[in-house]
């Protein structure tokens, strides 16, 4: 997924030249991943009734169909809709930008929270509550189903954010934050923990949509919405990685508890590079990527 989804964004913005209507694109596109994220788990739990080899010989099969459709259907032939004479930034290059390296902590930030969800909270529920996998696994079905949610419910928390980038991203963190905050002082009813984590799970899929989605589309005319979205992808999946590792280590010495904590604090600490004035309502000001220049 990972690595279709700067090539996918780019072609939508190709069609789209409009910047108003690559966006709106980009949010339809962006449901795809919570479509995603529910069939990850339905699809798997009916193909293991078949053997396990199922699931790699049907997932195999239905991307084979996907490159034949893509194949056939986007054309031979790549247009832009840069400007004449803008130049294509290298990566590093483009990496100058001082709108984008700020974009960078959050992302990690976020890329380190929403991930271990998936990662962490089938054990919260077995191990706190005593669960065993079976029972945990109706718990464990609601975050994908609210990562869903998030995504129908991103146009509206956008509009209601005045479709501002860093107020659409500041109040999601500060949701997730608050979301947390209840699971510091006390181990709640098992329902209200799931209410809680799948309020999280909410507010961090509103914030990759606008992260992953819509903010490349700021830099459309510059011909750069790969290449962030890329760079951007990528400082989630390394924030993944790094709090896989470090909080792995704080369950085991520390609980649940104290990994809840830091995801509060490190959400609190995202929105420092969000808050400082930026010169548009965007989070990007195109100005400062050098390929315009």
């Amino acid at each position: 997924q990972s690595m279709l989804w700067g090539a996918a964004l780019r072609n939508v913005s190709m069609e789209y030249p409009d910047p108003a209507e690559g966006k709106r694109a980009a949010v339809i596109l962006s449901v795809s991943v919570g479509v995603g994220s529910l069939l990850g788990v339905v699809v798997p739990t009916v193909l293991a009734v078949f053997g396990v080899r199922t699931l790699f010989w049907v997932p195999g099969a239905l991307l084979l169909m996907m490159c034949a459709a893509l194949w056939l259907l986007l054309p031979a032939q790549e247009q832009t809709h840069a400007p004449a004479g803008a130049a294509h930034a290298p990566l590093l290059g483009c990496l100058k930008s001082g709108e984008l390296r700020r974009m960078l902590f959050p992302t990690m930030v976020h890329g380190a929270i929403k991930e271990n969800i998936t990662l962490w909270i089938p054990l919260l529920f077995t191990q706190l509550y005593g669960l065993d996998l079976t029972q945990a696994a109706f718990y464990i079905f609601m975050m994908p189903l609210a990562t869903f949610l998030g995504r129908l419910l991103f146009p509206v928390w956008q509009r209601i954010c005045g479709r501002s980038e860093r107020a659409t991203l500041v109040s999601a963190f500060l949701a997730g934050a608050l979301c947390l905050l209840p699971l510091l002082f006390f181990t709640p009813p098992i329902w209200l923990c799931c209410a809680l984590l799948a309020l999280l799970s909410v507010a961090h899929s509103i914030i990759n949509a606008e992260l992953i989605s819509v903010y490349p589309v700021n830099f459309q005319a510059t011909n750069e919405v790969s290449t962030v979205s890329g760079i951007l992808d990528c400082a989630a999946y390394i924030g993944s990685a790094l709090g896989a590792t470090a909080f792995g280590f704080l369950i085991l010495v520390a609980g649940y508890q104290t990994m809840l904590g830091i995801w509060g604090v490190l959400s609190v600490c995202a929105l420092l590079p969000l808050v400082r004035p930026a010169g548009s309502n965007s989070v990007a000001s195109m100005s400062d990527c050098p390929s315009k220049q």
